[in-house]
């Protein structure tokens, strides 16, 4: 992007239009870039290794039921996840 990263797209977009649900797609699968993105406003985080077959079921998963369980989270992420998503 050429103004900024990922998570400056995300605070843009929940600055602008905060009822906007957003989940991050995103290579990384280490909890600080978990907690970032849920620290600037995503409602999920989904690592790009998730199976093709299970992305649309997986964000489904995460925008309706606002849950971690979704199988696109790390698992060492998952209670940061739930507790941030829970609230």
């Amino acid at each position: 992007m050429p103004d900024g990263d990922g998570f400056w797209a995300l605070r843009e977009i929940r600055r602008e239009a905060p009822n906007t649900r957003v989940v991050v797609l995103s290579m990384h699968d280490d909890p600080q870039h978990v907690n970032q993105a849920l620290a600037d406003g995503a409602c999920g985080y989904i690592v790009k290794s998730i199976e093709p077959g299970e992305l649309a079921s997986a964000i489904r998963h995460t925008v309706d039921a606002r849950s971690s369980r979704a199988p696109a989270h790390p698992p060492r992420c998952a209670r940061r996840l739930r507790t941030a998503l829970s609230g």
